[in-house]
């Protein structure tokens, strides 16, 4: 009885390790503190088995391990798709995206404004382009706090 009591606070040990470990990952970002809230709980599961602490410890640092591996070959298959390709936050995730016009642009000097990503910008045309009402443009840059779009080429696919 006295191994099951002592294996018992192994496992609110390791319970409410995983839990602030979980609780920190809410309030960060970058998911590093996951992969030891998972294998924080996996390891409660042992202390339940009455498993002693370096089998413990040993399944923590082995489990914490398989996680942050896991999550690394997850994050370059699904989100990060080359070597090359940046993961694009904030404005520069519109370069690239397709607009549309929702007030005339008369060029570089005359600003008008395009609906991307559901928000309206102001915009100028590259190039001195003149770009219609209702036309479909692609964002090619981003200077300060306007948009400079064109119109899409032939072989340009549109997202």
């Amino acid at each position: 009885m006295d191994a099951f009591l002592h294996s018992l606070g192994w496992v609110h040990f390791w319970v409410i390790f995983a839990t602030i470990m979980l609780i920190v990952e809410v309030f960060t970002t970058g998911f590093w503190a996951l992969p030891f809230s998972v294998a924080a709980y996996v390891t409660a599961l042992f202390a339940g088995l009455e498993a002693p602490f370096y089998i413990q410890l040993g399944i923590f640092v082995f489990g914490s391990a398989v996680c942050v591996f896991s999550m690394q070959w997850a994050y370059r298959k699904y989100i990060k798709k080359s070597k090359d390709d940046e993961l694009k936050t904030g404005v520069d995730r519109l370069i690239g995206q397709t607009a549309w016009v929702v007030k005339p642009i008369k060029g570089e000097f005359q600003r008008g404004e395009v609906k991307v990503g559901g928000e309206i910008w102001s915009a100028i045309g590259a190039n001195d382009e003149e770009l219609a009402e209702g036309g479909k443009v692609v964002v090619r840059k981003v200077d300060g706090a306007k948009l400079v779009v064109s119109l899409p080429e032939e072989n340009e696919g549109l997202s």
